[in-house]
């Protein structure tokens, strides 16, 4: 009788030591949310992707080399937001002084420290970047008073791709180039409740509720 009971017991625990371990995967394997800024913040520190929304493609912040051609990963985007489980392409925005210091998630700080087409990164100077919204949604950063902006063009040199990067652009020329927008990664926090519906020999099996929210 003793022994009976014991197998049952081991047997419901690792039975709910594995749901605890699949419902873990899963959580991970939903990926990050992040939703468009549509109203300018007081603050804008935060993580952020930075989209090119007709192009569906960010800036890969994953990157060690940011100023290079092709400088993107693909996005999905649906009603305002964007899901993906690369979060490693993510730039972080700070607070610094009047300004903003903005850097990869690969640990470079962006910007740029002349009024001309290039894109300077550096692990140890911070780049000051204003950041203002515009009225059709889409995002100012202005660093040395160019702008970051996507170059959709494809442009060969030399057998090279030159084009379809996100860059800054000198502030004569920016409009050029493809307006860009910020997607601020939401806080998310998931609650598994794991209730035994038991029968009267302490048996029977467990009914999963999976609680879910998002802030941003």
């Amino acid at each position: 009788m003793m022994t009976n009971l014991l197998s049952s017991s081991v047997a419901r625990l690792r039975f709910l030591l594995v749901m605890l371990v699949t419902l873990t995967v899963s959580a991970n394997m939903w990926g990050e949310t992040w939703t468009k800024v549509t109203s300018a913040p007081s603050d804008w520190s935060g993580e952020y992707l930075i989209v090119y929304e007709a192009g569906k493609v960010a800036f890969n912040g994953a990157l060690t080399t940011l100023d290079a051609a092709s400088n993107t990963i693909s996005v999905t985007i649906s009603d305002g937001t964007i899901t993906t489980t690369d979060a490693e392409a993510s730039f972080t925005i700070a607070k610094y002084s009047s300004s903003y210091t903005i850097k990869s998630a690969s640990g470079y700080y962006i910007g740029r420290t002349s009024n001309n087409n290039g894109l300077e990164s550096s692990t140890s100077t911070s780049y000051e970047n204003t950041i203002s919204l515009n009225d059709d949604g889409s995002v100012n950063l202005v660093s040395g008073e160019a702008y970051l902006r996507y170059n959709a063009t494809s442009s060969i040199s030399n057998g090279s791709q030159t084009g379809l990067r996100f860059r800054y652009y000198k502030s004569s020329s920016y409009t050029n180039q493809k307006a860009i927008c910020l997607y601020k990664k939401g806080s998310t926090e998931t609650t598994v409740y794991l209730i035994p519906k038991c029968g009267g020999d302490g048996g029977g099996t467990w009914l999963v509720v999976i609680e879910w929210f998002a802030t941003f």
